[in-house]
């Protein structure tokens, strides 16, 4: 449609010259034509330089391509493997890194290398050999005092920076429950802790709620109605289901769960929990001592012997919880909360967030957090928030409660733990 008005408006233009008669016309068309040939040969010079430009970049650019071409050939050389092996032994390599399928290798300040040929390669040179899946590779570079690798540089990687799986959506999460009061998010969450027990796993699921305008106790309130709702519906929908794991269940699981909907969860701070456990008879293999965190022993008694039932333990101490937690008046202890079960121990960890910026930022200081990468969560303090809490519950161990199954691997189809990572 547009070629077409545009043929048009030309035919218009010259409509008036068709129709002008004798001299007048000629001398027209005279000019006009003597203005096409000027016209014609300045475009003919304007495409001529262009092809000559196009020309001689093609041509410059092959020539310093084989330049640098002829130069990398001279300045590497292919070795075996074998004879790699005999150059790290005898400290003539000072670095290897895996590229494009091969060893690169560097050889140390000074030293030369003939190949069969009698060719003298020396100075700023490289050698590479192919085989690469020999798996005691990493280890011999080490014994020899070879470096694996080049330095790392954030910036190198894929993101630019410096990046980790996620440990949780919380922080993300509070941006959102700002703007829409209650919200959760349910995904996978990655820990490398060396934890290797029955209830621990590299990789596995979470929920994670986040509620505006609910301090501690609202929290504690809402996590236990959450988890007696969950249980009731399994009592409701899977009695055929619990009835076969019953069989292989140590303790009565049916009864357990029907107890947890019709009871009220123990709420006890941390320092009564640690007083509980200091005076109970029950031999630990590690002492409890007020102001350090729970072990599982310690969660078992509590859970499985104490109170028998799952327990709520709040007010945890300030330093070996995370900086965003709301700090209470005593300077000491925060608005933590870990709710504890039987058979999985902690359950749920929460707390109401920190809304007073100068406390939040200090505790960020003392932890060396940075405030510059963190500004977009530091900013839903600076410009004003509300009282929120939120928690986060493993699935997994969620499933473990309410099978009785003891160990978190049973209950993943494909679990990582510290040494494996089959699939």
């Amino acid at each position: 449609m547009l070629k077409y008005h545009i043929i048009n408006l030309a035919s218009c233009r010259l409509c008036p010259r068709r129709a002008a008669g004798g001299k007048e016309r000629r001398y027209m068309d005279q000019n006009d034509k003597n203005k096409s040939n000027k016209n014609n040969d300045r475009r003919r010079g304007v495409l001529s330089l262009l092809i000559w430009a196009l020309v001689l970049t093609i041509g410059f650019n092959y020539l310093l391509s084989a330049m640098d071409t002829r130069k990398l050939a001279e300045s590497t050389c292919e070795i075996r493997y074998d004879e790699f092996l005999d150059l790290v032994r005898d400290g003539k390599v000072k670095e290897v890194e895996i590229a494009d399928r091969t060893l690169n290798i560097t050889p140390v300040d000074g030293f030369t290398y003939t190949d069969a040929d009698g060719k003298t390669y020396s100075g700023d040179f490289q050698l590479f050999t192919t085989q690469i899946n020999d798996p005691e590779l990493r280890s011999f570079l080490d014994e020899n005092g070879v470096e694996f690798g080049k330095p790392y540089k954030a910036e190198n990687d894929f993101f630019g920076r410096a990046t980790a799986l996620a440990v949780t959506g919380q922080l993300e999460a509070e941006t959102y429950a700002l703007a829409y009061k209650r919200v959760y998010t349910f995904g996978p969450t990655f820990r490398a802790d060396n934890s290797n027990t029955k209830t621990h796993a590299a990789e596995f699921w979470m929920i994670e709620p986040e509620i505006c305008f609910c301090d501690l106790n609202g929290l504690m309130d809402i996590e236990e109605d959450f988890l007696k709702s969950v249980v009731q519906e399994v009592l409701d929908k899977a009695m055929p289901e619990l009835e076969f794991l019953q069989g292989y269940a140590k303790s009565n699981l049916i009864e357990k769960l029907q107890t947890l909907t019709q009871s009220h969860v123990a709420r006890v701070t941390h320092a009564e929990a640690i007083d509980i456990l200091q005076h109970a008879t029950h031999p630990f293999e590690h002492p409890a001592v007020q102001g350090e965190d729970l072990f599982k022993e310690h969660e078992k008694y509590l859970t499985e012997e104490h109170f028998k039932s799952p327990v709520f333990v709040y007010d945890w101490p300030k330093e070996i919880k995370a900086f965003y937690m709301y700090q209470n008046d005593d300077g000491k202890t925060v608005r933590g909360v870990d709710l504890l079960v039987p058979g999985s121990g902690e359950l749920m960890g929460g707390s109401e967030r920190e809304t007073r910026l100068d406390l939040l930022t200090g505790r960020m200081d003392e932890l060396h957090i940075s405030k510059e990468q963190m500004d977009w969560y530091v900013n839903l303090r600076r410009f004003g928030g509300c009282t929120h809490s939120g928690f986060g519950m493993g699935f997994e161990r969620l499933i473990m409660y309410l099978t009785d199954i003891e160990n978190i691997r049973d209950v993943i189809p494909y679990p990582r733990t510290p040494g494996n990572c089959e699939f």
